[in-house]
């Protein structure tokens, strides 16, 4: 089983709305390919007032070198490499049209972002690859149709009570056919919906994480938990994703983090430590934290590799080329 996911995030500083656009599709044993359009926007300042999740199965999809395709939905790549145009209707709900302008260089673990799984780095049993575009600028439009509750008026309600009343006394017949209406009509319910645009400037774009994720495995073979986090603000963004592998392969973490500045990237790390803090059981018997503590612990993407950095901050050159050869 491969499955194969680029996931758009965005977030906008000045109202509070953030989300996420993501294209996932699986291959099963080569023979069946399924894929999907998952989408989310959330008011942190004001959830109830817009808070959506759509997920809908595409048709038609195909895979075209980067760009992704399906019925009323692409995502292409930009021939200069910097941008992604993301356009979805498939599903009324959620209309996506949003553009995405790389602001930091992409960023990704070694020459081969790859995990493998197996005695043999060779011939894996699996794998997991994760690459990034960590700081983005995001434009566009997202019209999103969401659920009007009716208020109930209740004078109303009352006056057309009464006057059932005042007929069902003239008439004992039509008491018991005004009743079975009454029950017919209180049973159909009809939804109605309040049209709605989010609109990102150009000008004053929302900032965005890109994500393109490949598992070339079962999930639950590749990992048991995960912890994923990313953190936008006017100057600076950091990236964490990190998961933990089965039993079956020795509990190992495999963390990847990545902090930026608003035009580059200035450390990716490793050496990662995710604090669960404040926890609590839920209805269900999950423990759900209250507070987050991520610790990022790296080199400054400016440290070369001939270089290491001393406990007191000053940098010092390795030996050099004439202590190599003794």
């Amino acid at each position: 089983t491969n499955v194969e996911s680029v996931i758009f995030y965005f977030s906008d500083l000045k109202t509070g709305i953030f989300g996420f656009a993501q294209v996932i599709h699986s291959n099963i044993i080569g023979l069946h390919t399924a894929s999907q359009f998952t989408f989310r926007i959330f008011d942190s300042k004001n959830p109830e007032d817009l808070n959506i999740w759509t997920s809908t199965k595409l048709e038609n999809f195909y895979i075209e070198g980067p760009n992704f395709y399906a019925d009323n939905l692409s995502v292409e790549l930009s021939e200069d490499g910097e941008s992604y145009h993301i356009q979805s209707s498939v599903c009324d709900l959620s209309v996506v049209d949003l553009h995405i302008r790389r602001l930091t260089p992409g960023a990704k673990i070694g020459d081969d972002p790859a995990t493998y799984y197996g005695n043999n780095i060779n011939e894996p049993w699996g794998s997991m690859r994760h690459v990034f575009w960590p700081r983005n600028a995001c434009h566009g439009t997202i019209k999103v149709k969401k659920e009007v509750i009716p208020e109930s008026d209740e004078e109303e309600s009352s006056a057309d009570e009464d006057d059932n009343e005042d007929e069902d006394e003239e008439s004992g017949d039509s008491e018991e056919e005004s009743g079975s209406e009454e029950e017919s009509d209180s049973e159909e319910v009809e939804i109605t919906y309040e049209d709605r645009t989010i609109t990102f400037k150009e000008e004053d774009p929302a900032i965005s994480t890109f994500i393109m994720a490949f598992q070339g495995m079962k999930p639950h073979h590749a990992a048991k938990a995960w912890n994923f986090m990313f953190f936008h603000s006017e100057k600076y963004s950091a990236v964490l994703m990190e998961f933990t592998t089965p039993k079956s392969y020795a509990n190992t973490k495999i963390s990847a983090g990545i902090i930026t500045d608003d035009k580059e990237v200035l450390a990716m790390t490793t050496n990662n430590l995710v604090e669960h803090l404040n926890s609590e059981i839920d209805s269900v018997g999950w423990k759900v934290p209250k507070d987050i503590k991520i610790t990022f612990k790296g080199i400054n993407t400016k440290v070369k590799d001939e270089q290491l950095e001393s406990e007191n901050g000053t940098e010092q050159a390795l030996q050099g080329e004439d202590e190599k050869g003794r």
